[in-house]
């Protein structure tokens, strides 16, 4: 199972992955690039707090900000 996680495989209609991190900056924000983590999250806690894992195509709420700096004038996290 942990081989399909880290690939981003997805083995049930009703949760993917990439979805999953697209609609969430705060996973975002905790997990980066580690794809288990954000299945884990969605088994432990994702689920039970009404999060959903399907459905999002782009980057939603995506962060702009670093070290003080706000680079949205010439970073798009949709892009």
């Amino acid at each position: 199972m942990k081989y399909g996680m880290k690939e981003g495989r997805q083995a049930i209609s009703t949760f993917n992955v990439y979805s999953y991190a697209y609609k969430y900056a705060d996973l975002r924000s905790a997990y980066k690039n580690d794809l288990s983590s954000y299945y884990t999250h969605y088994m432990k806690y994702g689920k039970k707090e009404g999060r959903t894992a399907t459905g999002t195509t782009t980057m939603q709420n995506c962060v702009t900000t670093y070290n003080g700096v706000d680079y949205s004038s010439v970073y798009s996290g949709t892009y």
